[in-house]
């Protein structure tokens, strides 16, 4: 089978299989080492699957295979392509293909519209939040390799770079309106801290409340905000691999901020 006949079962399959990752509860991520493009997994038949599956397990990348049906195939690509990954690796009659998730599904493009009425979207940050939580997960005994330290490096900058969505609420403060970030709490002993989202696909996993709105911030904006003494911080994404901003974090990125400035 050619490729271009490969490309052609996809829309019509009727159900695929995926490998989810345990540790994100989303497809799990790798960098193809051929062609260095950043896939998700994907077989049509699951004897492959699971065998992919026991693949990983040896690396300690827990995870499980899903069965997709034609919805869940459609939705599955649309949020690889919001996480920020390029493509599939398509195992189809056992044969392994990649193929870019724009040859799949049309990818909107808002580079004409001016930075401030484009949709909030942050592909690089999620997708290094990705692969930082799945090798700090699997490398819970050893969490100091220098790969787990390039990453989380990477991370960081891709945090100074993004914009964020976040929930606030209207009040009446001496008579005068103004928003006011939620903040959620952690546990019983887990401080509390502001919930902040990378895209409107993580925002919409709040539960639904008409007295919420979103507001539009700047990751500079962000780690500058002053925080009250019962807040520990942000929260990115609470509702999905979540990465905590603390106090020790946020100082870090100022850090990073002023040296980057210093070299401009």
């Amino acid at each position: 089978m050619d490729r271009r006949e490969v490309l052609s079962t996809i829309p019509k399959a009727v159900n695929l299989y995926i490998i989810h990752s345990e540790f994100t509860r989303l497809p799990y991520i790798e960098c193809d080492d051929k062609t260095f493009d950043d896939v998700a997994f994907f077989f049509d038949i699951k004897e492959n699957a699971d065998k992919k599956s026991k693949e990983l397990l040896e690396k300690k990348q827990k995870n499980t295979v899903v069965e997709l049906n034609q919805e869940g195939i459609l939705r599955a690509f649309t949020h690889l392509v919001i996480a920020g990954v390029d493509a599939i690796k398509y195992n189809c009659q056992g044969e392994d293909y990649v193929i870019q998730l724009n040859e799949i599904v049309k990818l909107s493009d808002f580079s004409d519209l001016p930075p401030e009425k484009r949709p909030v979207e942050n592909r690089t940050l999620q997708l290094t939040m990705l692969y930082f939580a799945q090798e700090i997960r699997a490398n819970i005994d050893n969490p100091n390799t220098p790969e787990i330290h390039d990453m989380e490096e990477e991370m960081m900058v891709n945090i100074l770079k993004a914009r964020f969505l976040v929930p606030v609420r209207e009040v009446e403060v001496e008579g005068q309106t103004q928003m006011q970030m939620l903040m959620i709490k952690l546990g019983e002993n887990g401080g509390s801290m502001i919930p902040v989202f990378t895209d409107n696909i993580e925002f919409d996993k709040m539960p639904n409340d008409e007295t919420v709105k979103k507001t539009i911030i700047d990751a500079k904006s962000l780690i500058n905000f002053p925080l009250t003494p019962e807040c520990d911080g942000f929260l990115i994404n609470p509702m999905g691999v979540s990465l905590p901003l603390n106090a020790g974090i946020i100082n870090n990125l100022k850090n990073m901020e002023i040296t980057s400035a210093d070299k401009e």
